[in-house]
């Protein structure tokens, strides 16, 4: 997993959220960081944060969050 563009992300998701008086939730998080793992995979045929995502019962997650 590269670390230091995950808490990029993380930051910018946040304040995007916050931008839009949005609630922020860890799940919220996870979901976009997925949804923008799933979109670069689909044009670049791998992930933009090498996370391992997990399938989990409500869900793909990463543990080492």
């Amino acid at each position: 997993m590269n670390s230091e563009l995950v808490i990029k992300l993380l930051l910018y998701i946040t304040d995007q959220l916050q931008d839009m008086e949005s609630p922020i939730s860890t799940i919220r998080l996870v979901k976009a960081l997925y949804l923008i793992d799933l979109e670069h995979f689909s044009k670049h045929n791998k992930t933009l944060t090498d996370i391992e995502w997990v399938k989990y019962d409500h869900g793909p997650y990463f543990f080492a969050l």
